[in-house]
């Protein structure tokens, strides 16, 4: 779990609208939105309904995606604000934890996060 302080609020969301760049993977979109050079990263993870309409499902995944966020949190580059979009799958709507820690690493990559 990320502290309080590195989760992102509303108002970062409005900027990250307007000014985020998108990186894509088969069951994720990064929305990343460069802040100033000093400050933590923040994060966040967004379930949509359309992914999963039990809400226990849903937090299990935004769970799931902060756990690898807490691994990979040493070796990240500051100054970021990121949005992680869960996409729907074909599937049956599973997700494994190392596909989504593979996934979440190759898109803070390709970012140039980490």
């Amino acid at each position: 779990m990320l502290p309080k302080k590195q989760k992102l609020t509303k108002g970062d969301f409005s900027l990250l609208g307007k000014n985020g760049k998108n990186f894509h993977s088969p069951h994720l979109t990064l929305r990343v939105y460069r802040a100033s050079e000093g400050i933590e990263n923040k994060y966040s993870f967004v379930v949509s309904k359309k992914v999963s309409t039990k809400s226990t499902q849903r937090n299990a995944l935004k769970r799931c995606g902060y756990r690898v966020i807490g691994k990979v949190l040493g070796g990240a580059r500051k100054g970021f604000s990121c949005v992680f979009f869960f996409k729907k799958t074909p599937e049956d709507g599973r997700f494994s934890e190392p596909v989504i820690q593979k996934e979440i690493i190759g898109l803070l990559q390709e970012a140039q996060v980490l």
